[in-house]
Parts: C-alpha cells; structure tokens; sequence
C-alpha cells in the first residue's frame, strides 16, 4: 500500500492453450477516486489522454521508445471516397478501406513504416 493509500495487485494467468490473461486489483479509499466526464473535455485534452494511455500500453509491451499519434478522427460512417475523392481507396494487400479514418489511419502507418516521415526530437517531418 502506498502512502494515499492506493493498493494495486496484479499477475497474469497462463492459459493451457499458450493464451493468457492479465488482472489487476486496485484497492482505494472514496476520495482517491476522480471520475469526469471525457466527452465534456476539450478535443486537444482528449487526444492527449489517449496518447497517454496508448503510451503507458506501449511500454507495457516492452516498447522502448514508442511513438504515439493521435488525431481527432472524422465521422465515424463517413466514407473514404467522399472525404478524399480521387485518391485510391484500397491497401497494398488489396483490401478496400471504406471509412475516411481507416484511410488516414492506413495511409499514416504507411509512411511511417516506408520511413518517407520520421520522427525526431518531439517533430513529426518528412524523410530526406
């Protein structure tokens, strides 16, 4: 138990199958615990919360130097041609990308992985 009072246990179970599964157990007085509405916050707050979050998962998984971006995704059901008309709409494996954000999500992890945009230094900028 910590000083505020905050208990945390945690283990993973393994499963015979080769799976597993993780728990955690958090123990804390009433007034340790803040609850607030995340639709009332601010985009730009928002989008920093995920990017903490995906970030403390990374470095769960062992990433050591993990980079996070986060964007404030279009319509949900808006569709990739209508938003970007003229730009093909299917990935390299041949599978058809339907929603806007599928599109720019797809299209980001490519060039990063492509490496034609790095990131240096807290900069996000195009490969020379």
């Amino acid at each position: 138990m910590s000083d505020s009072g905050i208990f945390s246990q945690h283990a993973r179970v393994l499963h015979p199958t080769g799976s597993f599964t993780d728990w955690r157990i958090f123990r804390l007085p009433p007034d340790a615990l803040r609850l607030t509405d995340v639709d009332e916050a601010e985009r730009g707050e928002k989008l920093r919360d995920i990017a903490d979050l995906r970030l403390i998962k990374a470095s769960a998984r062992g990433a050591a130097s993990p980079v996070i971006i986060t964007f404030a995704p279009l319509h949900p059901d808006e569709p990739s041609a209508q938003r970007f008309p003229g730009l093909p709409h299917v990935t390299d494996a041949g599978e058809t990308l339907c929603s806007a954000n599928s599109l720019i999500t797809y299209v980001l992890r490519t060039l990063f992985q492509r490496r034609w945009i790095r990131f240096a230094d807290g900069i996000c900028a195009a490969a020379t």
